[in-house]
């Protein structure tokens, strides 16, 4: 009986193996474009558990605020799409031209997240060592992984005096989380990312039970590989959405839709509206001029990859509009009087352009989402010529 029973069992579930061999060929034979997308953008040459993390770069902190990274340090930050080094000069902030000995007497700082500090890319490379390079000048290189605009604020009030008064400030503002309320919020210092916490947290809610199937199915081993599982498990978490959205919660997508959510502007610009009022407020107190730039995400700036996401999510394109953050910020800066420059039509001209299409060259990683060595040029390009008028308009 038992031995029946196990043959049975074997050969069910060799029949099922068999079914899901032949879906997996399937799929990667003609695999919807939704799908491809996703898998392209998985790199499994390095070693998984290698995957970039912030949790032990070299910071100096008080009283559990972070303030700066240790001047002097240096540390390696690799992902699957890059390895290099970070050299920080005496200032606690990332190497770049005339800032290295900590008591230049003008310094600009730039401050922002890890789009600033120049995650993917060598010390060299960045976008704000690529523009101080240019005008000749010490931008000061500030951009801490997570540091979203509330901590951009913190940080001023902070090290004003530290940096010696600084008469200008550049505010480098990431679209696809820096203006998000509930990453604003939760943080006075910037966010640790740890992605193996996923699997270490307690599941209190279906939330955390639905995180930690998503990692399993995103990290463990050879699951990332598999098309037939990949395409299972978007074809669940569109199932999910689709429910969430009839119930009105948040979906499960990339923190850029968040913002991007029609339904969510009001709270979006009354968020907003408060924190450049903050900002100025700030600025007339410690008599510095401000000058904003928008780094858009890559969601906003490439219309396939937009499309493409939306359809992996299971959420209906109309309901998001991707210049909704831009917008909503430039509306509160004109109001306030502060200077900005909003990057996404520049950086969608490069994107478009066939020069970089045939060249098979991305302006952001396809897995990291960062900027590419291409994007931090494509950056410094569209950026110079107004962050030159203002700098000469301030007689500096």
């Amino acid at each position: 009986m038992l031995k029946k029973l196990f043959f049975r069992l074997a050969a069910v579930s060799l029949g099922f193996f068999m079914v899901f061999l032949l879906i997996e060929a399937g799929l990667r034979l003609w695999a919807p474009s939704w799908l491809e997308t996703r898998m392209k953008s998985f790199n499994f040459e390095n070693d998984l558990r290698s995957f970039g993390t912030d949790l032990h770069w070299p910071v100096e902190e008080k009283d559990g605020f972070y303030l700066k990274f240790i001047p002097g340090s240096r540390f390696r930050v690799n992902h699957y799409e890059f390895d290099h080094e970070v050299h920080i000069n005496a200032w606690g902030g990332r190497r770049t031209p005339f800032c290295q000995e900590g008591n230049e007497s003008f310094v600009i700082p730039f401050l922002g997240d890890s789009f600033t500090f120049g995650i993917g890319v060598r010390d060299d490379e960045t976008f704000v060592n690529l523009l101080s390079a240019e005008m000749k000048k010490c931008f000061l290189n500030l951009g801490m992984s997570g540091a979203a605009l509330d901590y951009q604020i913190q940080l001023i009030k902070r090290r004003h005096d530290e940096l010696g008064n600084p008469r200008l400030y550049v505010f480098n503002l990431f679209m696809g989380n820096d203006l998000s309320p509930s990453v604003n919020e939760k943080q006075e210092k910037p966010r640790i990312e740890n992605l193996e916490l996923l699997t270490k947290k307690e599941h209190r809610s279906w939330d955390n039970f639905i995180l930690t199937v998503n990692y399993f199915f995103y990290h463990v081993d050879f699951l990332p590989k598999s098309y037939a599982l990949q395409y299972i498990r978007a074809k669940l978490i569109a199932l999910i959405n689709q429910a969430r959205m009839r119930k009105g919660s948040a979906v499960f997508a990339d923190s850029i839709y968040g913002v991007m959510e029609r339904s969510q502007e009001p709270s979006l610009r009354e968020w907003i509206h408060g924190k450049i009022a903050s900002l100025a407020r700030l600025a007339e107190e410690k008599g510095f001029e401000v000058f904003i730039l928008m780094i858009p995400d890559g969601h906003q700036v490439s219309d396939g990859l937009f499309r493409e996401r939306a359809r992996y999510y299971g959420i209906p394109v109309d309901q998001y509009d991707r210049e909704l953050p831009n917008r909503v910020l430039a509306d509160e800066l004109e109001k306030a009087g502060i200077p900005y420059l909003d990057l996404l039509p520049c950086m969608r001209q490069y994107e478009r352009a066939e020069l970089l299409k045939s060249q098979g060259e991305n302006l952001y990683y396809l897995q990291d989402n960062h900027l590419t060595p291409l994007g931090h040029r494509v950056v410094a390009d569209c950026a110079i010529g107004p962050l030159r008028k203002w700098y000469e308009e301030k007689g500096v």
